[in-house]
């Protein structure tokens, strides 16, 4: 695995391989407990680079398929904020 650094400088892993990408994932969505579907793109990052280059974008996608709101930055509180306004 590659290396890079997280906000306080401290060496974060990147997977050089889906398997090692999806394991990750498979970890975070353990570790945060998370309930929400979460997608894990390819190593050729094609949805990152279509939808924007940003190391924590969360996307609320809609029934429709499509993309109701794009967080630059994952941030509980907005994103539930969207889906409350979403459902109503």
């Amino acid at each position: 695995m590659m290396y890079s650094e997280d906000k306080k400088g401290n060496p974060v892993k990147q997977p050089q391989t889906y398997e090692e990408r999806n394991n990750l994932a498979i970890k975070c969505i353990k570790d945060a407990k998370l309930t929400i579907s979460v997608v894990v793109d390819k190593m050729d990052n094609i949805v990152w680079r279509k939808f924007g280059p940003a190391p924590n974008l969360a996307y609320f996608i809609g029934m429709d398929k499509k993309v109701v709101t794009a967080h630059e930055w994952y941030n509980v509180s907005k994103l539930e904020t969207t889906i409350k306004n979403y459902i109503k």
